[in-house]
């Protein structure tokens, strides 16, 4: 999605799905993607890769 510049609502247009199941499956990636960072990076290396992905 951020590698085409989509918004969420464009996104699921594109997915064919509601922007709800978007942003709840982006939730969701998000915080598997924060668990495995603090636990592999340590918790300054996560903030800075939290702060770029958003």
């Amino acid at each position: 999605m951020k590698e085409k510049g989509l918004k969420r609502e464009q996104a699921a247009t594109e997915l064919n799905l509601s922007p709800e199941t978007v942003k709840r499956h982006l939730s969701e990636a998000m915080q598997v993607i924060r668990a495995y960072c603090v636990s592999h990076l340590g918790m300054q290396a996560t903030l800075l890769l939290i702060k770029e992905l958003l």
